[in-house]
């Protein structure tokens, strides 16, 4: 089952025919349109704060101004109180700095690696390595050491779906997500709108979805195996929120 999605607008015009509000070819009037997107905002963000992240893919640019080694990425809080109006990072993929056309690649490191380094606080530079830490409503990326010049930076992310627009494009959404997004807000949408259409079928459905996705690696989305079937070939090191190590 697929659908052909391209905007947020789309999503929430697909919940809406799957439980019988809208017809395929009837149109969502503008107040209607934004009173749902209300409600998807109100789905992710009760996502996010249990952990559940909608990831997608994007590229980040911004400047680095010399001497600030931290900056703050989140869409969910006041604009003035982060650096870059970007939504919260799960995984960085690459980072590369552009100074007079020439590009320089930065390490991403694990917080332990460049934390347990001697480190001169005070140096200015190059940065080598850079670090993704979380807080709870934003994200931190440290860079190592601090730049010495306003260097451009370029980032390759997988960031946590937060507050949408209506026409924001989700095509780069991985395909079971767009569907367990659907039935999300088409089981919400029929408290409010049409009133015990949801059937059980649907229900079992949205539960097989829910459970694939909350057993899921925020890193590369693929589902944890199972321990047992697992013993012998897992990396401790790739869950380490799930099964930590022991000795």
């Amino acid at each position: 089952m697929s659908f052909p999605l391209s905007s947020a607008g789309d999503l929430i015009s697909q919940a809406l025919q799957m439980v019988g509000v809208f017809s395929p070819s009837q149109p969502i009037d503008g107040p209607t349109a934004m009173n749902n997107l209300k409600l998807f905002n109100f789905l992710l963000n009760s996502f996010n704060s249990t952990g559940q992240y909608i990831p997608y893919f994007k590229e980040i640019t911004f400047t680095l101004t010399p001497g600030k080694d931290t900056y703050t990425f989140s869409t969910i809080i006041d604009p003035n109180q982060v650096d870059v109006v970007a939504p919260r990072i799960i995984d960085l993929r690459y980072c590369n700095l552009i100074y007079q056309n020439i590009s320089f690649p930065v390490q991403v490191k694990d917080r332990s690696t460049v934390y347990d380094l001697t480190r001169v606080l005070t140096n200015q530079t190059q940065p080598v390595y850079v670090v993704v830490e979380q807080d709870i409503l934003l994200t931190k990326l440290l860079f190592y050491p601090s730049p010495v010049q306003a260097y451009e930076c370029h980032l390759k992310a997988k960031l946590m779906l937060e507050n949408v627009n209506y026409n924001d494009d989700i095509t780069s959404l991985p395909g079971n997500y767009n569907l367990y997004l659907i039935y999300s807000l088409a089981r919400m949408f029929d408290d409010i709108y049409a009133k015990n259409r949801w059937s059980q079928k649907q229900e079992a459905d949205y539960q097989a979805m829910k459970k694939e996705i909350t057993t899921s690696n925020d890193i590369d989305i693929s589902v944890i195996p199972n321990a047992a079937l697992s013993t012998g070939y897992y990396d401790y090191s790739y869950w380490p929120y799930y099964w930590p190590q022991v000795g």
